[in-house]
């Protein structure tokens, strides 16, 4: 049985139909292909290829909105500092270790302090070991006025004093077999993020201060901590005054295998990538996807179509 050849113009025709499908299906090739790369690579926090100041810039905008939604209904002071420990850890305990209202040798309030117990993860041949001690010390209704009367320094000047800087210092009793010798350590106070003003402070304009130093504990072996509370002062460009005001014994246990983790919370740290994630993309998407893939479209089939259409065949047959 013998097949029927196709007609000159249908086989134009199935011609015309590839060289249109081509035609249309390359601008959106480029399209998509201008999408990825936004999507995967150049938006992509996680992408060697991304462009960080943007990127960086789009993770904390959504970071701090996400904190604010966080910190919704949480009360100042103990509420929102929690919530904040939420936000910044990987596991942590919600009851506090230790806290303590300080007082100087006058009985007057300098400051509240609480600390909270954290673990951090640290992976191992492609095995997680939340081993790493995270202690946080939050300090909070400071009373700056009192801390400066701690100095010794001539009353007169004590209105000039700018500002006041905050730390701790503590030796770290190493593990013996670690080859490290026992150090002094100290670690300044940060604001909470920008995000919980101190309104029981006599500076109403201070933030909450907060302070964790879980890189010094990673060889320790010690079962308590005695932390000095060092404060510093610049009285004038060439007077600047360091001192410790307070000592403070704190129930820091270096060693991780003695924590129970079925008191310990997961933290939105480790997980808060794949809680953005999605409206990430959106925002990238919003800013600057849509329009760089609207380009490429438009660029392109300007370009291509005009030249593929120019290998369509007549479908008029000669005679």
């Amino acid at each position: 049985m013998s097949r029927k050849k196709l007609s000159l113009k249908t086989k134009k025709i199935i011609i015309n139909t590839i060289i249109i499908i081509f035609t249309i299906a390359i601008p959106l090739a480029i399209t998509a292909f201008v999408a990825d790369y936004g999507f995967n690579k150049r938006y992509n926090p996680n992408s060697e290829h991304a462009d960080k100041t943007i990127t960086d810039q789009i993770t904390s905008d959504l970071r701090s909105d996400a904190f604010i939604v966080l910190m919704e209904g949480a009360q100042f002071p103990r509420e929102r500092i929690q919530k904040y420990i939420e936000y910044r850890s990987q596991k942590y305990n919600p009851t506090p270790i230790y806290e303590e209202t300080i007082y100087n040798d006058n009985n007057e309030k300098l400051f509240n302090m609480v600390v909270y117990d954290g673990l951090w993860k640290r992976t191992e041949e492609g095995v997680d070991y939340y081993d790493i001690v995270s202690p946080q010390i939050y300090i909070y209704d400071v009373q700056y006025g009192k801390i400066k009367e701690e100095f010794e320094v001539d009353p007169t000047v004590i209105e000039d004093i700018e500002d006041i800087e905050l730390s701790v210092k503590f030796t770290i009793p190493y593990k013996r077999d670690s080859g490290v010798a026992d150090e002094e350590r100290q670690y300044s106070f940060a604001d909470v993020n920008g995000a919980i003003t101190d309104t029981g402070s006599d500076l109403n304009t201070k933030q909450v201060q907060a302070c964790e130093f879980r890189a010094a504990l990673r060889f320790a072996e010690t079962e308590s901590i005695t932390v000095n509370f060092n404060a510093k002062i610049t009285i004038t460009s060439s007077n600047i005054v360091d001192q410790v005001f307070k000592s403070i014994n704190l129930p820091i246990n270096s060693d991780a295998s003695t924590r129970n983790l079925d008191n310990f919370e997961e933290g939105l740290n480790s997980s808060f990538d794949s809680i953005i994630e999605p409206q990430l993309k959106a925002v990238v998407f919003k800013k600057y996807v849509w329009w760089q893939c609207l380009i490429a479209l438009v660029v392109s089939s300007v370009v291509i179509v005009p030249f593929g259409l120019s290998f369509i065949l007549p479908l008029k047959e000669e005679k």
